[in-house]
């Protein structure tokens, strides 16, 4: 219900949308909302990506491609840096370490 009522609705408004929906979780990850995990949410995204373009216009498209590309990019971002990817969720990193996240990736 977030990813399709909230942030998929958003993220086709404008490019600067898009780039705030892609870190809406990030968001509330910070604020510890309980029993919410932002590596579930980016799961079923780049889960559906294909079905979510594929509803687009080409605008939409246009600005779920940007949206896309910042999610890529925080996860390429924690994928580079142990430290990184530690030290921007302690609470995150406890639960899934280092080397479970980057096997997650593949």
């Amino acid at each position: 219900a977030l990813i399709q009522s909230c942030m998929c609705r958003r993220a086709v408004l404008t490019q600067a949308d898009a780039i705030y929906s892609a870190r809406f979780p990030l968001l509330l990850e910070g604020l510890e909302i309980p029993r919410f995990n932002v590596m579930d949410i980016f799961r079923k995204l780049l889960d559906a990506i294909d079905t979510i373009v594929f509803c687009c216009t080409a605008a939409e498209a246009s600005r779920m491609g940007r949206f896309f590309y910042e999610i890529m990019h925080i996860l390429e971002k924690w994928r580079l840096s142990s430290s990184g990817y530690q030290s921007s969720n302690p609470a995150r990193a406890a639960e899934m370490p280092f080397e479970s996240y980057v096997a997650w990736l593949r």
